[in-house]
């Protein structure tokens, strides 16, 4: 049977070999990153800031049953971003991160599926707003949603290259 939680103790060791083994072929080109252990609720795993060169991993999934997996993919895929910054320019998860991603040895998915933590007190429910454009439906954050309806951002879908546009019975509801 898994183990249903990891130390931190033995989390730190793991993620900081596993970075400076997976680093090493681009250590001239980025500095060791500091890794940072934080609880961030129960949507992020990880985060990348290549401002301060830091990686900042989520607590809360050494507690969940997926934390094995959580260890083997997220301080990768969050390198990936520093490498990407600091080798090509460029940030998100277009081409290039894709690219680096599979260099590293991990699939390249911008969002993950772990299994929630056990107990994460004080996470923020998020409230999801239902959007579409020509081509498949989206949930949008509340963040983007009032970016568009109070300051009048657009967002175009990647695949179709259309605008997203609210559905109309998130608009209403809200007003």
């Amino acid at each position: 049977m898994n183990q249903m939680f990891c130390s931190l103790d033995f989390a730190k060791s793991y993620a900081q070999n596993l970075i400076e083994n997976k680093r090493n072929g681009y250590s001239k080109y980025i500095p060791a990153p500091k890794i940072i252990w934080k609880p961030m609720g129960r949507y992020f795993a990880g985060r990348a800031l290549s401002g301060p060169n830091e990686i900042w991993l989520n607590t809360n999934y050494l507690t969940s049953e997926s934390w094995k997996e959580f260890l083997d993919k997220t301080p990768l895929h969050e390198l990936a971003h520093l490498i990407t910054h600091y080798c090509y320019g460029e940030k998100g998860h277009g081409k290039v991160w894709k690219k680096v991603c599979v260099e590293l040895g991990i699939e390249p998915v911008r969002c993950h599926h772990y299994k929630n933590p056990a107990d994460v007190t004080g996470t923020i429910v998020k409230k999801m707003y239902s959007a579409h454009c020509k081509c498949k439906h989206w949930n949008l954050s509340s963040i983007r949603y009032n970016r568009i309806i109070k300051e009048g951002y657009t967002y175009t879908c990647p695949l179709c290259k259309n605008l997203i546009e609210l559905d109309i019975k998130d608009v209403k509801n809200e007003k």
